[in-house]
């Protein structure tokens, strides 16, 4: 028995199933009605005044320092954040408002103009320079569009009433399943497939010698590629947001197409063949993320007492638990990551300072074009020896200023601020009833705080919020400014949110790879041999890199020795031979 994808709406043990066409995000509560007046209205102060623009937020919180070698962590890379990312695109998509067009002869949908003052659509919520800011001008706007409401949604599972306040949706599973390898329905799959949607293997691209996802028909989404525009084609549509990220699908491929050929000579049927391979492949997805990437995010401590590592000592599968994704973590607690990114991404054979900065990475796919060695090699081995920026109120400008610019170093998109409009979009409660839901002290005013977060962020947050403002602190703001907790690098309130919501990625999931009360379930064995893995041994058999370190979501350290990927490979290697 297989998993199967988000096309149709199913019960099973008197529940509905999260794998629906669009599911609605869950609440920890029903947001404050107090500050909106009508079903649409985004967040307000409690007593129905505006809250501060979240550029002025930004100004305030964010743009007063720098990142630089000084504000990195000790040890973790990047490659762990680009993980977060792909895990992020694994298990999140919102789908915004959009508009239909005429183009050709078909319609189109696209995003509603947002900042021509005359054509405004009711949907946009742009954030507009009413001052010089010291990098737009005065007057410049920030096109940001609503997240399409639920209730509304075409592709809702069942229909729903409109109720008291707007809901968003997600479009993904939430199942940690490797759909953004395989898509997220029946006939995504079949296009990703070789042979017109019927073979076992995934369809790829051998023309430069390298095996990639094929490309599309079309150029990329705002990309800044100068020999070939086109994007990969990948099991998800933000795949080529950046060369490490399309990187990262690119080894999944390749790691199922490595499988299918090892379990072909058991003369499976190409269809049995396909999804035994899928289902390892999203197996291994799942204790990757559990082995390696939690215990690193929230604190081996933490994560073993939460049972939030692997191997779970008498794992139970828990029907009753909602494994959807909660609109906090969507929208707030796991775009952490953001704070991590850094001002430019190494590749291996580049010289120092040479690699494009951020803002010319994204969508350019000029890493792979006519190699003269593997690029996914040198863009993600690169990112094992570099470290993160640290989770903080620290952003790199190159997404503050530069997010999605035409060209590089040209005015994009703030993503801080688009964090916070969201947040206020979504209509997510303050920072500080997120404490009190968190089991945290409650803070009665600004100075209660100082345990949390450093003194000069209490004092910018109190500055741009003002005297009487504690309780309207957007989440995001005050999230990532937090002391992260004990061994982890997120702050309590984060941490909370997190750990929560993979919990229940966890329990809350029939096809979980531990699960052995299931139909289709893994043997003893195989479930042992899928616990041998690591990310760098799949780094190691799907690329031409001779030596890594063994733990890649760190940097190399004396403890944490470059060796041969042969060594690597005889001890965590997935063993084959145990699926007969």
């Amino acid at each position: 028995m297989f998993p199967s994808l988000r096309t149709t709406c199913r019960m099973f043990t008197n529940r509905v199933l999260k794998k629906l066409p669009s599911t609605k995000y869950p609440r920890t509560f029903s947001r404050s009605l107090k500050s909106l007046s009508g079903v649409n209205d985004i967040r307000r102060r409690a007593d129905g005044g505006s809250l501060p623009s979240p550029r002025q937020v930004y100004q305030w919180v964010v743009s007063q320092t720098l990142q630089g070698s000084n504000t990195t962590e000790p040890t973790l890379s990047n490659l762990a954040v680009f993980w977060g990312q792909m895990l992020a695109h694994e298990t999140v998509l919102t789908p915004g408002v959009t508009v239909k067009v005429i183009r050709g002869n078909k319609f189109e949908d696209i995003p509603p103009n947002c900042c021509s003052p005359n054509t405004r659509h009711p949907e946009c919520m742009p954030i507009v320079m009413d001052y010089e800011d010291g990098f737009y001008e005065r007057g410049h706007c920030l096109a940001i569009v609503r997240s399409a409401a639920y209730a509304f949604s075409p592709f809702s599972c069942t229909p729903l009433s409109l109720g008291h306040h707007r809901e968003q949706m997600n479009h993904l599973t939430a199942f940690i399943d490797a759909s953004l390898v395989y898509g997220s329905s029946e006939e995504e799959m079949r296009k990703l497939r070789e042979h017109g949607g019927t073979g076992a293997k995934l369809a790829m691209d051998y023309s430069t010698g390298w095996s990639y996802p094929p490309r599309k028909d079309r150029p990329c989404k705002a990309g800044q590629s100068i020999c070939d525009k086109r994007c990969f084609h990948a099991g998800e549509r933000r795949a080529n947001e950046n060369p490490f990220l399309a990187a990262l699908h690119t080894m999944w491929a390749r790691e199922h197409n490595r499988l299918v050929d090892a379990l072909r000579v058991r003369g499976w049927p190409e269809e049995t063949l396909f999804h035994v391979v899928r289902k390892i492949v999203g197996a291994v997805m799942q204790h990757i993320t559990y082995k390696e990437y939690l215990p690193r995010i929230l604190g081996e401590e933490l994560a073993d007492i939460l049972q939030l590592s692997v191997p779970t000592k008498n794992y139970r599968y828990d029907p009753n638990l909602n494994p959807t994704i909660y609109n906090v973590f969507a929208t707030a607690a796991f775009r952490y990551g953001h704070s991590s990114l850094s001002e430019r991404y190494q590749r291996v054979g580049h010289m120092p300072g040479t690699s494009p900065l951020l803002s010319g990475d994204f969508f350019n796919m000029d890493d792979y074009c006519s190699p003269h060695s593997d690029p996914i090699a040198s863009l993600l081995s690169a990112q094992a020896y570099q470290h993160a920026q640290r989770v903080d109120n620290l952003f790199s400008r190159q997404v503050t200023n530069h997010l999605f610019a035409k060209k590089m170093n040209d005015p994009g998109l703030d993503l801080f601020s688009i964090n916070i409009q969201r947040g206020r979009d979504h209509g997510l409660a303050p920072y500080t009833k997120w404490r009190e839901v968190c089991g945290l002290p409650k803070v009665k005013d600004y100075s209660d705080l100082r345990h949390y977060m450093p003194e000069h962020v209490i004092e910018r947050l109190a500055a741009v919020y003002g005297p009487a403002g504690l309780h309207e602190i957007d989440l995001f703001a005050a999230g990532v400014s937090e002391f992260p907790v004990n061994g982890g690098l997120l702050g309590p309130t984060f941490t909370c949110i997190v750990s929560h919501q993979f919990k229940l990625l966890k329990f809350g999931d029939r096809f979980w790879y531990e699960n052995t009360h299931n139909p289709g379930k893994f043997s003893n064995e195989q479930i042992a041999s899928i616990q041998k893995t690591t990310l760098a041994s799949l780094l190691c058999r799907n690329t031409d890199v001779q030596e890594i370190h063994r733990n890649i979501f760190d940097v190399e350290s004396p403890s944490n020795l470059r060796v041969p990927c042969s060594a690597i490979l005889r001890e965590t290697d997935l063993d084959v031979n145990l699926w007969p």
